[in-house]
């Protein structure tokens, strides 16, 4: 199970994975409502706490994938 807290944000957004895999290392990536990636980093933890604040206000979709498979996705709403 993965929460991306809070959701709405403006700045700063937390990733918790609370059931994490045998995977040590997991891409997370936002991309806009066009598809295009916008912002890509690797997660290092179960618990990661991104600054975002580059991102202007939207909505906004996110992939979270280990080695082999995606283990999350959902939306984001970026507040101005």
């Amino acid at each position: 199970k993965v929460e991306v807290y809070p959701n709405p944000f403006s700045i700063n957004a937390t990733i918790h994975i609370s059931a994490p895999t045998q995977e040590r290392n997991y891409d997370f990536k936002i991309y806009d409502l066009l598809g295009q990636e916008v912002f890509h980093t690797e997660l290092r933890t179960p618990n990661s706490r991104l600054d975002l604040s580059g991102l202007p206000g939207g909505i906004y979709f996110y992939k979270i994938k280990g080695e082999k498979e995606v283990i999350a996705t959902g939306k984001l709403v970026v507040s101005d």
